[in-house]
């Protein structure tokens, strides 16, 4: 069995026309399509404004200096394209949501920064080196640190003198031998 042909309707002139329900079908397809293309966009728009703009511009670069290098394939190119687009239009957004996360952030007693963890981790009161080699608090549980005094407070302890943020993050990979 072949395939069926369409039927092809005309109308009182003599001109080919769609079959109604095709139609309606093409429509209905066509309507899809561009509720898709404005979810791609919106949800694109979302994705920026929860970035912070130091990371968003970060990205930019590097694009823009793998450009200049001649190793920007078309994809990276289109979305260094977009991502500048999108960013110049939402520049202001951008910047008021990742102030206003910030504060919101500061005020939050219940916030980790895993980034100050990572350097202070072994002050932490939730440290152990098996089960909890970050030092992360429980779910709910306020971060507190141990001091050298023996006594325990929200913020985390001096960094002995000679000794950079740096070197403490190094390898931080757990049950390799850097939580000694």
């Amino acid at each position: 069995m072949g395939k069926q042909k369409k039927a092809t309707l005309h109308d009182a002139s003599g001109k080919k026309i769609l079959h109604p329900a095709e139609a309606e079908r093409k429509k209905f397809k066509q309507r899809a399509r561009e509720n898709r293309a404005k979810n791609r966009k919106k949800n694109y728009e979302t994705k920026m404004l929860q970035k912070a703009p130091e990371l968003i511009e970060a990205e930019i670069n590097d694009f823009q200096e793998m450009e200049k290098k001649g190793k920007l394939t078309k994809w990276k190119k289109d979305k260094m394209t977009r991502e500048i687009a999108f960013y110049g239009r939402l520049k202001n957004q951008v910047e008021q949501n990742n102030s206003k996360r910030m504060e919101d952030q500061a005020g939050d007693q219940f916030f980790v920064d895993f980034e100050e963890l990572k350097i202070h981790r072994k002050a932490s009161i939730y440290y152990d080196p098996v089960k909890n080699p970050y030092g992360a608090p429980p779910s709910g549980q306020v971060l507190m640190y141990r001091h050298p005094d023996g006594s325990v407070k929200r913020e985390p302890p001096e960094l002995p003198s000679g000794v950079s943020s740096t070197q403490l993050t190094q390898g931080l990979v757990p049950g390799h031998g850097d939580m000694v």
